[in-house]
Order: C-alpha cells, then sequence, then structure tokens
C-alpha cells in the first residue's frame, strides 16, 4: 500500500439471492474496482474480501488519498452505472463504513 493513503471505505454486501463468491464474481467483471482506479485520482487500493463466517458476505476495501477523493468516486458517474447493472444481477443488502488512517505497520515499506 502506498503512504499517501488517508482515508478508507469499507463496503459491506449481503447477498439475498447469491453467495459471496457469486458477488464478487459479478462484482469484478464488471470492473468495478479498476474502473474506479482509471478515473479517480485519488484512488489507491482495493480489495473484495470474502467472509469466512457468513456465506453470502462480501466487504470490498478501497484506500483514498483523502475523504474528498472517495466523495468523487460517489458522486461518479461511473460509479452510478456501475450500481445500475449490479442491480439488474444481485439482489443484495449494502451499507458503507469510512474511516480516517489513523496508524499503519507495513515492514514492506522499509
Amino acid at each position: 500500500m502506498k503512504n499517501d493513503i488517508k482515508f478508507w471505505s469499507f463496503l459491506e454486501i449481503k447477498g439475498l439471492n447469491a453467495t459471496a463468491e457469486e458477488i464478487a464474481e459479478v462484482h469484478t467483471n464488471r470492473r468495478c474496482i479498476a474502473e474506479c482506479a482509471e478515473v479517480i485520482s485519488g484512488f489507491r487500493y482495493g480489495e473484495t474480501l470474502l467472509s469466512k463466517d457468513d456465506p453470502s458476505l462480501v466487504t470490498v476495501v478501497c484506500g483514498w488519498t483523502d475523504k474528498s477523493a472517495y466523495e468523487e468516486w460517489q458522486n461518479h458517474p461511473v460509479r452510478n452505472k456501475q450500481l445500475a447493472d449490479l442491480s439488474g444481477e444481485l439482489k443484495v443488502e449494502s451499507s458503507e463504513h469510512t474511516f480516517d488512517s489513523f496508524y499503519r505497520l507495513n515492514p514492506q515499506d522499509k
């Protein structure tokens, strides 16, 4: 991860008609994280996580240079198109959580 990540977003997606793996596959094939990286200069990191405790739960973690980069993504037409495309394929409940970075230890950055 780059040291300029100051803001994190966590999107939790719970499948109502699909497993976590199916949701992650649709999300990845739709290039949701890749498109974000292409259009938002403040995007720094993205990862899709499958829950080990709930077979219908996915979390998408993204790192941003700051809150304004995340807000730019929230209002971007590409994101709106993604949401429309995904809602046609999946029935889900979702929630978003955001965090400021406080402390990080990454031995690979030495």
